[in-house]
């Protein structure tokens, strides 16, 4: 069952539209009941999500070499993970071997990436 913040999602893609922007919502696989491990489903997710964009980067009118990915807590914890580990072999396999899985830009919004003394317990044990 997918969950979003109603501040997030369509409505920070709308404004980045009303600015000019194309922009795309994922909805990535999530886990909110704990029932199995996701493993490395969501950041197979966002990196599926990148190339397809990049491949029907015509099509879809965007800048093929100008994809950021934007995020909120979780989701920025993804996206930071995809500019990070986007060369692990599985996700390009899982992906498009020809075209690059890496977003060129990553905006976080209060990443999940901390599991020290500041950390949100409940957030990181999700990641985990």
């Amino acid at each position: 069952m997918p969950w979003c913040a109603p501040t997030e999602g369509e409505i920070v893609a709308k404004k980045f539209f009303e600015a000019g922007y194309q922009a795309f919502v994922l909805t990535y696989t999530t886990n909110m009941f704990w029932i199995v491990p996701l493993n490395k489903q969501p950041l197979e997710d966002i990196s599926q999500a990148v190339c397809y964009i990049r491949t029907h980067a015509e099509e879809l009118e965007v800048q093929s070499n100008r994809i950021v990915c934007c995020g909120f807590s979780a989701d920025a914890h993804l996206a930071g993970s995809l500019a990070v580990h986007y060369q692990e072999p599985e996700l390009k396999e899982e992906a498009c071997p020809e075209v690059s899985n890496c977003p060129d830009a990553v905006l976080l919004c209060y990443p999940v990436v901390t599991s020290g003394e500041k950390a949100h317990r409940d957030s990181f044990a999700l990641l985990l």
